[in-house]
């Protein structure tokens, strides 16, 4: 429980995502059309990075104390988002129909955790440095 009070932003972003990637496309047909190419591409590159983003502020604020602050880093802000896209991914796929898998979909997430993950640098200059706060 403590998981999702520490990371409700990060937890909230995964259940908007999770809505989005799983609800009917003809719930979306109901919006005025927007007409640009690539749009769903755009749309999974711009999540994934807020996502990032959103997952680097969670863990900046609750890690503190955690001794392989780095590896638990690598974990949570890299390896989880970029399989989580492909669950969703797949899951589209296996039980969401019409929806369908999309490996370019995939990529656009890869690519949107990767601008994340610059940007958090950039913004926060991510540093890996052991805690020496002790409980």
């Amino acid at each position: 429980m403590s998981i999702i009070r520490n990371y409700w932003k990060s937890t909230l972003t995964l259940l908007a995502i999770l809505y989005l990637s799983f609800t009917p496309t003809s719930e979306f047909n109901k919006l005025p059309p927007i007409k640009i190419e690539y749009l769903d591409k755009i749309v999974h590159i711009v999540l994934y990075s807020f996502f990032t983003f959103i997952l680097v502020t969670d863990f900046s604020k609750n890690t503190r104390v955690i001794k392989n602050r780095r590896n638990y880093f690598i974990f949570s802000c890299i390896v989880f988002p970029l399989l989580f896209g492909a669950f969703v991914e797949i899951a589209q796929e296996l039980w969401f129909y019409p929806r369908s898998a999309e490996w370019i979909d995939w990529f656009a997430d890869i690519l949107g955790v990767s601008i994340g993950l610059i940007v958090m640098y950039l913004f926060k200059k991510i540093k890996f440095k052991p805690c020496t706060t002790k409980l």
